[in-house]
């Protein structure tokens, strides 16, 4: 949170209360990296159900995407300061795990208004006061012009050329096995580079900082580098992930 002389101490405790409900889960309790495994699994999960949807509008999945990559910034944070870097990843399925990970999610949902209200608290913006326990919020702002998403405008904009991922998904899915409850499939770097291929008319989109820019630790064309990379392997899984599923099904 953002540390500000304009709450009261009444008012932090609460806040403090707020911090530490995530310690709760059961998947604060797991080490770190089994922890992270768990809930972007979930994650992976809430993805794939958004994709089986019949609305596969650009406006839909923009909007989900939003919600999906703001929520996970809490319960990422929440593992990564609260757990213990110990232990190994367990990739078995754990119905315990799994609702501790949705139950996670939801409580980052719950927990966003809260974040929002003290950082405009702290700035100054909005008054806190402490009823019990609850915060009660006043002299809030009036102008809300620049709080709304432009999801009016179309989310189809871009090159005309377009990604085409159909020879990939079929080179993919030649590959895929399944055995129990677990699949396997190629990932090497011809698969890598073919994706990378397919998806370069959406990295050109998205990727347009210029690749010479410096960081401290990396350039802007490392970072690209890295990103499109991280892209191609994802769809790749993607693709992969559901051909296992129609396998496992049929």
């Amino acid at each position: 949170m953002v540390v500000g002389i304009l709450i009261s101490s009444e008012v932090r405790k609460l806040e403090s209360v707020i911090d530490e409900a995530c310690l709760a889960n059961p998947l604060l309790k797991l080490g770190r990296a089994q922890a992270t495994w768990q809930y972007l699994a979930f994650c992976e999960d809430m993805l794939l159900k958004e994709l089986s949807n019949e609305d596969k509008s650009s406006q839909r999945m923009s909007m989900f995407t939003d919600m999906l990559v703001n929520n996970m910034q809490y319960p990422i944070r929440w593992i990564w300061s609260h757990c213990k870097n110990i232990g190994y990843v367990s990739q078995n399925w754990s119905d315990t795990n799994y609702e501790a990970a949705w139950k996670l999610m939801e409580l980052a949902d719950e927990y966003s208004p809260f974040e929002t209200v003290f950082i405009y608290g702290s700035a100054g913006f909005l008054d806190l006061e402490a009823n019990g326990n609850e915060i009660v919020p006043s002299k809030f702002v009036t102008d809300l012009r620049y709080e709304a998403y432009d999801r009016l405008l179309s989310c189809d904009r871009g090159t005309e050329e377009r990604a085409d991922p159909t020879e990939l998904f079929l080179a993919v899915a030649s590959t895929v096995e399944v055995k129990g409850d677990r699949f396997t499939y190629a990932l090497n770097p011809g698969i890598v580079a073919f994706a990378k291929q397919v998806l370069r008319p959406v990295d050109n989109e998205s990727l347009v900082l210029p690749t010479n820019w410096q960081l401290p630790e990396f350039s802007f064309g490392e970072f690209q580098s890295v990103v499109s990379t991280t892209r191609a392997i994802a769809m790749i899984h993607n693709f992969a992930r559901g051909v296992a599923a129609r396998i496992n099904r049929n």
